[in-house]
Order: structure tokens, then C-alpha cells, then sequence
């Protein structure tokens, strides 16, 4: 039994972490960038847990991908280069050209989405 349903025995059953990670119970305004949201290592909405217990992109437990800590490092120093060297303006893109809009394995925008694009306007030689 689950929220009141019976589950039959042998039926898998998943989770997804967009929906997860889009949970305003667990992440209030989860569709705003709220990277303040991380500061100070918080705790999740019942105290129980890390707010990062339920940041599930890289999966969980015992299928968690072998690369993680490799991929955050390499963002997290790319991401820090790319700002603290560079003043960055949006060029012909709005919020619809990263919203969710389909589910192919991966969250995806809408077909025409040329992405996010921006205008490197000052700072050191890429």
C-alpha cells in the first residue's frame, strides 16, 4: 500500500528527479535560482535530513553515477572561472527556452530552444 493504493506484488515502481527536485515542499519556489538556498549546509523542511539528502541528480544509494565528485569539481571550478572573469548579458533568451517542457530521458526545452545564450561583455581573453 502507497498513499492508499495497493501495489501489486512484483510492480516496479521509480522515482524521477525532476519531480523530485521541482517538490516546493522540499525546495520552496523550486523554479526560482535561488543558489542562496545551499548556504550553510541547511537542513531539509522536517530537520530531519540535508537539503543535498534529496538532490538526486547524479541518482542515489547504490546506483549513485561513479563520477559525481569529478563532475561537481569540474563544474564548480568552470562555473567559478567563467564568473569571477567574466560580466555575462542574455542574448535572444527567455525563460521559455530553458522551462521543462518534455521528459526524453532527460528534462528537455521546447523543440525550437536555441538554449541559453549570452553576450561575453568584458573581462580576460577566453
Amino acid at each position: 500500500m502507497y498513499g492508499g493504493r495497493q501495489i501489486p506484488a512484483g510492480t516496479a515502481v521509480s522515482m524521477d528527479a525532476y519531480h523530485i527536485h521541482v517538490n516546493p515542499d522540499i525546495f520552496p519556489d523550486p523554479h526560482e535560482f535561488k543558489p542562496e538556498r545551499w548556504l550553510g549546509d541547511p537542513m531539509s523542511f522536517d530537520g530531519k535530513h540535508r537539503l543535498s539528502y534529496y538532490l538526486t541528480s547524479f541518482s542515489r544509494g547504490s546506483r549513485v553515477c561513479i563520477g559525481m565528485y569529478l563532475a561537481l569539481m569540474d563544474m564548480y571550478v568552470a562555473l567559478a572561472t567563467l564568473f569571477r572573469r567574466h560580466k555575462l548579458e542574455l542574448f535572444e533568451t527567455d525563460r521559455s527556452d530553458v522551462d521543462f517542457i518534455m521528459d526524453l530521458v532527460r528534462p528537455m526545452p521546447k523543440w525550437d530552444s536555441k538554449g541559453v545564450r549570452v553576450i561575453v561583455k568584458t573581462g580576460a581573453p577566453i
